[in-house]
């Protein structure tokens, strides 16, 4: 399994269980992380517009085994292209993103 795969599957997993279920989402993840080679990642889930929960899981790198904490930094490089792209289709898929219109006309405190 590929790293790409592994952000497939989270964005597919049902977020309103996992806060449910929180401590058996984790160990779910690191399964997952494991056949997709991941070493280290946090995430989390935001309830009413504040943080719900945040963990980090596994190591920094296999190398040097440094925990995970819900304020390690990580490079993105360019995942938030695939996170983005995901909603956009989520959006369309639900009718409420056209990929016709212009997305400057989503937001209405924009003039162009």
């Amino acid at each position: 399994m590929q790293r790409r795969a592994l952000l497939g599957l989270l964005a597919a997993s049902p977020l309103k269980a996992a806060l449910r279920l929180e401590p058996r989402f984790s160990s779910r993840l690191k399964a997952i992380m494991d056949a997709a080679a991941v070493p280290g990642l946090v995430v989390g889930a935001v309830q009413q517009g504040k943080p719900g929960w945040i963990r980090g899981l596994g190591a920094t790198a296999r190398e040097d085994g440094r925990p995970v904490d819900a304020t390690t930094l990580f490079q993105a490089a360019s995942l938030t292209k695939q996170v983005t792209a995901y909603a956009a289709h989520a959006l369309h898929g639900q009718g409420k993103l056209d990929f016709a219109r212009p997305l400057v006309s989503y937001i209405d405190d924009l003039t162009d």
